[in-house]
């Protein structure tokens, strides 16, 4: 069992975004059999919540700390006011789906650039199709195609840019690109001639012609070899699937085992332990001190972990100053990849409270060991592992710090 903090004795946890700006802070208290944890929101987020949440939109994740200084500069907003009501629609798809999935672009760049070629497609496709409806209704479509070419080009645009810097090897980033487009230009060019010869052959309604585009696209993204993965980056690169759930957690070739979270807020694990004071936003009474026995487990860990079962998704909140944040995200995947694999760390509160934790402790010590001993490895290294940016965490996380308080008095 967990020693308890006593009396004279309080226990904070500081949570700051990516950049180092404070969010909130966790106070821990305890008093007799009571257990407390007030939630002090930082006074600048709180005040300009709804006027910051209006400017991310349209600013990366951390500015200004996330940019150069002559970022503003060099980016002219655009006020102007669209007459048209279709380039409206496609000016709002562009910055709605840049800013819900654009962190999950890098991660996720072939899945997208998969994606940006359906998008252009069906806009084509509801563009030809727009006039045999009524009149009334082909207004919708073109906004409709309008957000589409949108979002294809979002999803285009960064995608390539991941997949070209993946490409160069040699410094030569931008020739490559250079190259890219006058293939482009040229592939254009040969389709539509061959489109030009072939249109009067071609009478049969059937959808022969778009399933070969598609296969060759996806032929293309497949073959893509990315050297972040073992046993081979070529073998995995034909078994990778290119349009998957976020965050989902599968064994080898299974079904899904559930999902997991990198970089969540303490915040979101504490209301699985109770829910919180409308007014104070304070949790208070919580069952068994689960969130101290829960900071002890993963004292010596570089995050915490825990299962939602409601949502099947294991969150995990990262502390700061971790050295390495690739260890970091491969141990708490490892851990919650396990525990959905065996079935563990999902058992309902009560007599099962104590396999429960055992069950951490055990797959955590796991993954510590089974990260350190392939990093650490000299033939993991020659396989071609990134081990200095990490890929996995795709939405805007938190960090979080634990400092100890002593009472004066």
């Amino acid at each position: 069992m967990p020693q308890k903090i006593s009396n004279h004795q309080q226990s904070s946890m500081y949570e700051f975004d990516r950049v180092g700006n404070d969010v909130a802070r966790y106070i821990q208290s305890t008093s007799e059999d009571k257990y407390r944890i007030d939630v002090i929101v930082s006074p600048k987020t709180k005040n300009f919540d709804y006027v910051k949440n209006v400017i991310e939109v349209f600013l990366p994740v951390g500015f200004p700390g996330s940019v150069t200084a002559d970022y503003l500069p060099v980016s002219p907003t655009s006020a102007i006011l669209l007459s048209v009501l279709q380039d409206s629609m496609g000016r709002l798809a562009t910055v709605s789906f840049a800013h819900r999935l654009g962190t999950s672009i890098e991660p996720e760049c072939k899945m997208y650039r998969y994606a940006a070629d359906i998008f252009n497609d069906s806009a084509m496709i509801l563009d030809c199709l727009s006039p045999i409806f009524p009149r009334l209704w082909r207004l919708p479509f073109w906004c409709l195609s309008s957000a589409l070419r949108s979002m294809c080009g979002v999803a285009a645009g960064s995608s390539k840019a991941s997949l070209s810097a993946h490409f160069a090897t040699q410094g030569n980033l931008g020739e490559l690109n250079a190259k890219d487009s006058s293939q482009e230009t040229v592939i254009s060019l040969m389709g539509m001639l061959s489109g030009s010869l072939l249109l009067p052959y071609i009478s049969s309604q059937k959808i022969t012609w778009f399933i070969i585009r598609k296969e060759y696209s996806y032929g293309s993204l497949r073959s893509s070899i990315w050297h972040l993965d073992l046993p081979s980056p070529s073998d995995i690169s034909q078994k990778e699937r290119i349009f998957e759930l976020d965050g989902v957690l599968r064994w080898k070739n299974s079904s899904a085992l559930g999902y997991c979270k990198l970089g969540v807020s303490l915040k979101s694990i504490l209301d699985c332990f109770g829910c919180s004071n409308i007014k104070t936003g304070s949790y208070s009474n919580l069952h068994s001190h689960q969130f101290q026995q829960l900071l002890n487990i993963y004292k010596d860990s570089g995050y915490i972990l825990f299962y939602n079962k409601s949502q099947r998704t294991y969150l995990v909140a990262i502390k700061s100053h971790m050295k390495s944040e690739v260890e970091v995200h491969l141990k708490a995947w490892i851990q919650a990849l396990c525990l959905a694999k065996f079935g563990l760390g999902s058992d309902d509160q009560g007599s099962k409270s104590a396999s429960l934790t055992k069950a951490y402790q055990h797959t955590c010590k796991f993954a510590d060991h089974l990260v350190d001993g392939v990093i650490s490895s000299p033939s993991f290294a020659k396989l071609g592992w990134n081990l200095e940016t990490s890929a996995m965490e795709t939405i805007p996380g938190t960090r979080f710090l634990e400092r100890l308080m002593m009472d004066e008095t």
